[in-house]
């Protein structure tokens, strides 16, 4: 890799590039990007792990998992390039838009899995709950704009998107049972995302 990030495009020239990461430590600077996930992976774990295939961005799951099965991470002096291309799928408004939610549901698990702060599987399940919303709201903005058959597929990915958040009861991992995040109906939802606390009712789509 060729270092640790301040944010977004922003390299921290104070960090010593002669540092060696721990794979906790590099799947948490992961989590919001300070270290990227394109990196050269020894075969092994390649084998051993696999690409994702899940959703349209499964990639970033995998970045993460590569990290927490190496001995070390090691950083390079080269110098990345990434190319954005507005005809790019990622950019059009099709129901694979949709389909991103597997990523942060397994990137939770995996948290959990590898005992990590419950600070941070909380932030990770409070913005899979933010994209959810997102998502339904993404959906009602742009619904005349999709074919019957993309409603019903997007339809269902909705459905499967809210059944996973279901699935993880985060309140058992949090050591001081303060949690405050959603009702067992999911007919209410309360977030703590970045400091600020609201809620919004769940809202239902009728897929003519």
């Amino acid at each position: 890799m060729a270092g640790i990030q301040n944010s977004w495009g922003e390299t921290n020239k104070n960090i010593n590039r002669n540092i060696i990461l721990s794979p906790k430590d590099a799947a948490e600077l992961s989590l919001d990007w300070k270290i990227h996930g394109f990196n050269l992976v020894k075969a092994e774990i390649m084998k051993k792990c696999r690409y994702n295939l899940e959703g349209m961005n499964g990639d970033e799951y995998s970045a993460r998992e590569f990290y927490m099965n190496a001995e070390k991470i090691a950083f390079s002096k080269g110098i990345y390039f990434y190319r954005q291309m507005p005809q790019s799928i990622t950019k059009k408004m099709t129901p694979k838009r949709f389909d991103v939610y597997k990523t942060p549901y397994l990137l939770e698990k995996l948290l959990i899995k590898h005992n990590f702060s419950f600070s941070l599987i909380e932030n990770i399940h409070n913005l899979r709950l933010s994209l959810y919303k997102e998502l339904l709201n993404l959906y009602e903005e742009n619904k005349s704009s999709f074919t019957n058959e993309e409603k019903i597929e997007i339809k269902a990915l909705l459905e499967d998107n809210e059944k996973l958040l279901n699935e993880i009861d985060i309140e058992k991992y949090n050591p001081k049972k303060k949690l405050l995040y959603i009702d067992k109906t999911f007919e209410k939802v309360r977030i703590k995302f970045l400091g600020l606390k609201f809620s919004f009712k769940r809202r239902h789509y009728e897929i003519p």
